[in-house]
C-alpha cells in the first residue's frame, strides 16, 4: 500500500502544456494544467499501513512537492499557495523493491475457483490510464466460464459523451456555444467539458436559464445536478461537488452548505 498525494495551486504559466520535472531523488514530479485556471502537482511515494480511509497529505509532503517545482521552474510556491490537496492509497503489487516509487504500477489478476466453487477473479495494481485493456484482459480469464461472452470491444467504442463527429471538439465547442446562447460561455463550455454530447441531455428542452432549476453558484445548475444523481450514480454531496464534478473548488463554503441542506431535503429523483 502506498500513498500518494497532490497539490491544487493556481496556474503560474501561459499555456495549456505540462511538465515533467525529475526531482533530486530521481522521481519524477508532473505539473498538469488543471480546471483551466488551476494546476495540479504530484505525485509522492510512502509506504501506507493505515485505514485508506485516514489518508491525508503531510505538512512534509506538500514541502516536497513545492520544492521540487521551485528548484526547476521560475516561481516560490509554499503552503499559502495550496487551493487543495488530496492523497490516494495505491495497492500495488509486492515485487520486492525497497523504494516504494520503484515498485511495479503494472497489474496482476488471480483467478481462484474448481467445478465445485464459485470462480473469484482478484486485481492487484493497475492504473486508471490502463483500465479497459485490465478489463479486457479479467474477462479473457473469464471466458472459460462464461462461453457465451462476445470478445473485446471497448478499443473502438468513445467513452460516454465522447461521441464527437469526427473527434472534432473545437467544432463542437462553437456549435454547442451556438445552442445555447441563453447560458453564460463559462457555464455552457462547463458543460460541455464535463459531460461531452451528453450535455445536450441535461438541457432537453430547456431555452431558458431559469428553466434549469436552481443554480448553486459557479455554474452548477440543479439540471445537470439531477442528471449526476439519475445517469451517474451520485448519492451524496461530496459525490455531485469533488467525484462526478471539482464544483468543490469553486463554490464559496456558505454555497457548499446550502448545496448540501439542498442534498439533505431536495425529492431526489433516483
Amino acid at each position: 500500500m502506498v500513498k500518494g498525494s497532490h497539490l491544487v495551486v493556481q496556474k503560474f504559466w501561459s499555456g495549456d502544456h505540462a511538465y515533467l520535472l525529475q526531482n533530486v531523488d530521481r522521481r519524477a514530479i508532473f505539473v498538469t494544467p488543471y480546471e483551466k485556471d488551476l494546476a495540479l502537482i504530484g505525485t509522492t511515494d510512502l509506504p501506507f499501513t493505515e485505514s485508506a480511509d485516514t489518508a491525508a497529505i503531510s505538512d512534509a509532503e506538500t514541502r516536497y512537492l513545492c520544492e521540487a517545482v521551485n528548484r526547476q521552474l521560475r516561481c516560490t510556491l509554499g503552503p499559502q499557495d495550496v487551493v487543495h490537496a488530496f492523497s490516494g492509497v495505491r495497492c500495488l503489487v509486492d515485487d520486492d523493491q525497497a523504494d516504494p516509487s520503484a515498485v511495479t504500477r503494472d497489474y496482476a489478476i488471480d483467478v481462484a475457483g474448481s467445478e465445485q466453487q464459485a470462480t473469484v477473479l482478484t486485481v492487484l495494481g493497475g492504473k486508471i490510464t490502463t483500465y479497459r485493456r485490465l478489463a479486457e484482459h479479467a474477462l479473457e480469464l473469464l471466458k472459460p466460464v462464461f462461453p457465451a461472452m462476445r470478445g473485446a470491444w471497448t478499443a473502438h467504442s468513445p467513452l460516454p459523451g465522447g461521441d464527437f463527429p469526427d473527434a472534432d471538439f473545437a467544432t463542437a465547442q462553437s456549435q454547442f456555444l451556438e445552442e445555447t446562447a441563453f447560458l453564460p460561455p463559462s457555464h455552457a463550455l462547463g458543460l460541455l467539458d464535463r459531460h461531452g454530447t451528453r450535455a445536450y441531455r441535461i438541457l432537453a428542452g430547456i431555452r431558458e436559464v431559469d428553466a434549469m432549476g436552481q443554480h448553486f453558484g459557479a455554474g452548477l445548475y440543479e439540471c445537470e445536478v439531477h442528471h449526476l444523481l439519475q445517469q451517474e450514480w451520485a448519492r451524496t454531496p461530496d459525490d455531485v461537488l469533488w467525484r462526478r464534478t471539482k464544483f468543490g473548488l469553486r463554490l464559496t463554503p456558505e454555497q457548499a452548505r446550502q448545496f448540501q441542506q439542498w442534498m439533505a431535503t431536495a425529492a431526489i429523483p433516483y
